[in-house]
């Protein structure tokens, strides 16, 4: 990416040559990279931090780009293309599940398992709306220490509600127009959901989740409504990656790696 010392944030991701592409790409990889030895492996690979910290990062990229597309559309344009960014691609991968690779883990294994056709149209039914996914395949993937066919899925269902989330700070005019003070607040508030959950005790998973990935996508919505006032300091950029990098190896308490 090609970036001029003395443009602002925005300038600088926002202009039409940039790796964010690239990047996204590379956080993926990651994921897949840092779940892969546990699934073949009945232990912790020691290297699962990296997936953490590359959901976490994807979730803040976000949160910058999203909001600014949400600047630049009306509000059905908005939640159409927001609809496009995950369902058909989600759709595709579970079909190829139940016909490509379900068949082909049957017909390929050491061992016949007990795999039917029934329960395959019960996961594309029970996995079609997000919610609630479900990972497994009754009778399949016999063996493995996790039986999830697209584990990595679990996030999409909270990045369509940020999504949703970004929607009255866009769209509603007296909330866009107090955007900056808005987004700032909405932040601030999300570091205290963890030590809040924490003094509760509470057990409903999906609110940790919520604790970890809200405060990262807001982040990025963050970094967008102050990016005019943000330079750009190559010194600083690698800095903070390393910061970054480390916070994570640590499990900082805002980067959880897994929940």
């Amino acid at each position: 990416m090609h970036i001029q010392a003395n443009h602002n944030l925005r300038q600088a991701i926002l202009q039409s040559r940039n790796s964010l592409n690239f990047i996204r790409f590379l956080l993926a990889s990651l994921v897949i990279w840092g779940h892969a030895y546990p699934l073949v492996e009945d232990r912790d690979s020691g290297m699962e931090f990296v997936a953490g910290m590359a959901v976490n990062l994807f979730f803040c990229i976000s949160g910058f780009l999203i909001l600014a597309s949400a600047q630049r559309v009306g509000l059905l344009s908005y939640l159409w293309r927001r609809f496009l960014r995950i369902f058909p691609g989600y759709w595709v991968s579970l079909l190829f599940i139940v016909l490509v690779a379900v068949p082909l883990s049957y017909l390929l294994g050491s061992s016949q398992f007990a795999w039917n056709t029934t329960e395959s149209i019960r996961y594309l039914s029970n996995n079609f709306d997000l919610y609630k996914i479900q990972f497994s395949i009754p009778g399949t993937l016999e063996g493995m220490h996790y039986d999830a066919w697209n584990g990595s899925t679990w996030t999409l269902w909270y990045e369509f509600i940020a999504y949703l989330c970004l929607v009255p700070i866009a769209y509603i005019p007296i909330v866009k127009k107090y955007q900056k003070a808005v987004v700032t607040g909405a932040f601030a508030l999300s570091l205290l959901m963890y030590p809040v959950l924490s003094y509760v005790d509470a057990s409903t998973n999906m609110y940790w989740v919520f604790a970890r990935l809200a405060p990262m996508f807001l982040a990025g919505a963050l970094l967008y409504v102050w990016g005019e006032y943000i330079k750009v300091i190559p010194s600083l950029a690698v800095g903070a990656t390393i910061a970054t990098v480390v916070l994570h190896m640590l499990n900082n308490v805002y980067m959880m790696n897994s929940l």
